[in-house]
């Protein structure tokens, strides 16, 4: 890389992580410590997320990396060098190549020349970016980079590979929850001499080693509906037995097995303690509520009511100051038509551009009107307000929840808590998986 492009990547580096900072404001990172790269490194994960996925993975490491993409972003010739100025190696897919057989001899060849020279490369395995908490098949790319890069310049050059599972809650909102769950590197060198005997055997193993790594650090369910079973119930677990936030993801994870596991040993009765979680949350999304206001969340005192009529004008004035910026990004997701799996990436785009453009037109407008120092406050005002406002619709819409709840009839409470408690009940009475 040169000075140029170190220094750009440091730029875009900061302010990537600072927008990744707003747009998931709760990160939790477990194995932090491998995150100093050391060594050349293919960085992996999995790819729900689109942009997001490599952004939040990048952003996070010690060292720049490159990037394999699609070589469908390279075929405008402006765009394609703006991509390679900015870190990235055209690779082909078969959907990008209308038939043509796949030419990655460049490619590989950029690679292998960037992993001997001490880089790292960040790569997403499954091919494609889809919207879901499943682990698709991996391609053999990265087995083939990593060990062909080893075969041509020496195996000193010491080569390993990360993996990183990023585990969204919500992966399309702003002000989600985001767990990254680093493993341990992965050396190639113990794998270097199985390559020499046998390279195409090699690859396949090592490429399902990586598949394996990578599943244990995700949450890895079959399908949209044992997904949805598994969010259901991770949900009342999370309100009923709270966990510190790094052992949320591990926790999911035994759900699941123990859920598959209830499944198969004793699938008729597993399938109507499914039915009935259904119907509990059918109930709730009727009534506009959530599981936690069930488990007994905090309800609101006088003063907190009054607290937050009080600051009610305060969010009006920073809503209305941050209405254009905000919306502007939502409405483009509408209009472009993309799949949903791009709509973070859109938005937080389209955020990049929005804020900073209205904010200082804003505060122009403004100083055309009053004196210093009133525009400048009205400046610092700005991205403040949009922080307390974000904080005051969590706190009121939570307290409305409640208001719900408590003006429901006491039949309707009681059934509900009935309903949640023979959750509790069957799930302490299925089959034991030990």
């Amino acid at each position: 890389m040169s000075w140029i492009q170190r220094a750009l990547f440091a730029i875009l580096k900061a302010l990537v992580k600072g927008c990744l900072r707003i747009y998931y404001p709760f990160v939790t990172i477990k194995g932090k410590e491998h995150l100093q790269l050391s060594a050349p490194t293919l960085i992996v994960s999995n790819h729900p997320n689109t942009l997001m996925d490599p952004l939040n993975v990048v952003a996070r490491v010690s060292d720049p990396a490159f990037f394999l993409a699609n070589a469908g972003l390279f075929t405008n010739p402006i765009i394609g060098s703006i991509f390679r100025f900015l870190y990235c190696i055209p690779v082909e897919r078969p959907q990008d190549t209308n038939g043509r057989p796949l030419n990655n001899e460049e490619s590989f060849s950029l690679s292998y020349q960037h992993l001997a020279q001490g880089g790292h490369l960040y790569i997403a395995p499954e091919g494609s970016s889809y919207l879901e908490r499943h682990l698709r098949p991996l391609r053999t790319g990265t087995a083939r980079i990593g060990l062909g890069a080893m075969e041509k310049y020496g195996a000193t050059t010491n080569i390993r590979i990360l993996p990183v599972g990023l585990n969204y809650d919500q992966p399309r909102a702003a002000g989600s929850r985001l767990w990254v769950n680093v493993g341990e590197p992965i050396l190639l060198a113990p794998w270097f001499d199985r390559y020499h005997t046998g390279p195409r055997q090699a690859v396949i193993d090592l490429t399902a080693e990586l598949e394996d790594r990578l599943g244990q650090l995700i949450i890895n369910t079959l399908d949209d509906t044992e997904d949805q079973h598994l969010m259901r119930w991770e949900s009342v677990m999370r309100n009923e037995y709270p966990l510190h936030p790094t052992e949320e993801i591990a926790r999911s994870q035994e759900l699941l097995q123990h859920l598959r596991h209830w499944q198969a040993a004793d699938p008729d009765t597993a399938k109507v303690w499914l039915i009935q979680l259904e119907a509990y949350h059918s109930q709730l999304n009727k009534h506009a509520m959530t599981d936690s206001v069930m488990a007994g969340s905090p309800q609101p005192t006088t003063a907190s009511w009054w607290l937050l009529g009080v600051l009610g004008p305060v969010y009006g004035f920073a809503w209305l100051n941050n209405w254009l910026p905000l919306n502007i990004p939502r409405w483009l997701v509408t209009r472009l038509n993309l799949y949903v799996g791009y709509d973070a990436t859109v938005k937080l785009v389209g955020g990049l551009v929005t804020f900073p453009l209205f904010y200082s037109l804003q505060t122009w407008l403004l100083s055309l009107i009053l004196p210093q120092p009133w525009p400048l406050l009205y400046a610092l005002s700005l991205p403040l307000g949009a922080i307390g406002a974000w904080w005051f619709r969590r706190a009121w819409r939570a307290a409305m929840e409640i208001r719900t709840y408590q003006r429901l009839s006491q039949d309707v409470r009681i059934a509900l808590q009935n309903q949640r408690q023979a959750l509790l009940d069957g799930w302490s009475q299925r089959p034991s998986s030990v």
